[in-house]
């Protein structure tokens, strides 16, 4: 596997563990502007903006519905909340407004709307919701392939064996429709672990790594590589003792895997015979699975806020109610204790915050942002307040800092 070249390493974060070898395939950025010409008759262009956005609802459900056959009702979503940007005023009015004042194709109306609203997201200064404009240019993609043909996302010269993907970024759907027989792992240049692109690479089991710096432009087709998803690295033309090194790690971690699989039906205690809970850390639904096959007795964290603020709205009492319903059910009967949303500092439920602090961290965020917003906590006190009926839950609450919080907060809850 050694190649010619100089063994270079790429730091970046690490988003999926693994570690995986194989021969790069590189993706330029690929979203460009549509081509512009003036049109006599805006009724038909605006007639073709809307069948495009038909075809691509009818793809987007496709996927919502594969992503749900492969890992469960929370990685479809994220292809529903993919829906959901075409069905804004923005794009629904926007865009046939543009048409008919411009006079242009509706190809580079729609492009030109979208783009001011990407640049608009581009400046918010929180990362969290920067990411997610490469679900909106994914769903730009999608539209601008699909005037007057309904394509899907093509893969321009992919090999036809095993290897992994480097790219400056990778859409959500892209991802989804990963060959797992032909794709090891990748790596982008964009991305955080919370972006979605992340979360469905954890959710098929796809190692990866983001934040790479100069990957792109260094690297060249089937150049060999070695992806390490656990540190965050992507090495280059490796040398032979590299390799070695790594594969002897590759083989420490599935034995240990081995190991850790003999222990998970064992119970849990101390050296001196006292019998403890050993129950797992979970963000989302999907990995109720993983405590299942892990030995874990129940969920002693779920973190809510990865699920509230994925969403550009902040998910209704009904729907935060049937999440926690389904996970305590799945975890029933052992039990699962909710935190409750740990938000402000750097992110807020559906709102950017516009004055960033000196130190979020130590600021408004965690409960002092839920006894802020009793609206948006009391909401979901009920949610997993209902959830009680369909197991045993608990409920946990972040970032206390004194007595009188643990109280006011048990006072909504009574309430």
């Amino acid at each position: 596997m050694s190649g010619s070249g100089k063994e270079t390493t790429y730091v970046g974060t690490p988003v999926s563990r693994g570690i995986v070898f194989g021969p790069v395939h590189v993706i330029a950025r690929g979203f460009s502007a549509p081509d512009v010409y003036h049109v006599a008759n805006t009724p038909r262009e605006i007639e073709r903006f809307e069948d495009a956005l038909t075809r691509t609802r009818r793809q987007l459900q496709g996927l919502q519905q594969h992503m749900e056959s492969l890992s469960g009702n929370e990685e479809g979503r994220i292809f529903e909340a993919h829906m959901l940007v075409l069905e804004d005023p923005v794009v629904l009015t926007g865009v046939p407004r543009a048409i008919e004042e411009r006079g242009q194709n509706a190809e580079y109306c729609f492009y030109a709307v979208m783009q001011n609203q990407l640049e608009s997201m581009r400046r918010i200064p929180d990362p969290f919701f920067r990411d997610r404009t490469t679900d909106i240019e994914d769903v730009c993609q999608r539209v601008l392939r699909n005037f007057d043909t309904e394509q899907e996302e093509p893969a321009p010269n992919a090999p036809d064996h095993q290897h992994l993907i480097v790219a400056y970024d990778l859409s959500p759907s892209a991802t989804a429709a990963m060959d797992r027989h032909q794709v090891v792992g990748f790596a982008t240049e964009q991305g955080s672990i919370t972006s979605h692109t992340a979360i469905l690479a954890r959710s098929l089991g796809i190692p990866a790594v983001v934040g790479l710096k100069n990957a792109v432009f260094n690297l060249r087709a089937l150049d060999p590589c070695i992806l390490d998803g656990y540190e965050g690295k992507l090495i280059s033309n490796p040398a032979p003792e590299t390799i070695a090194q790594y594969r002897e790690l590759e083989e420490q971690h599935q034995q240990r895997h081995k190991e850790l699989d003999k222990l998970r039906d064992l119970e849990a205690s101390t050296i001196d015979g006292h019998s403890i809970t050993l129950s797992a850390n979970i963000e989302f639904e999907h990995e109720v699975d993983l405590v299942d096959r892990s030995g874990a007795e129940g969920v002693g964290l779920f973190r809510t806020e990865f699920y509230l603020l994925e969403h550009e709205e902040c998910p209704d009492e009904e729907e935060q109610a049937a999440l926690y319903s389904r996970v305590a059910a799945r975890i029933a009967p052992h039990e699962v204790i909710f935190r409750t949303l740990d938000a402000g500092g750097d992110k807020v439920p559906g709102e950017p915050l516009s004055e960033p602090e000196p130190n979020p961290f130590l600021g408004w965020r965690g409960i002092r942002f839920s006894l802020d917003r009793k609206d948006l906590f009391k909401e979901q006190l009920r949610a997993i307040l209902r959830a009680g009926k369909s197991g045993r839950v608990g409920l946990m609450f972040p970032l206390i800092s004194g007595v009188g919080e643990v109280r006011r907060a048990k006072s909504l809850l009574t309430e």
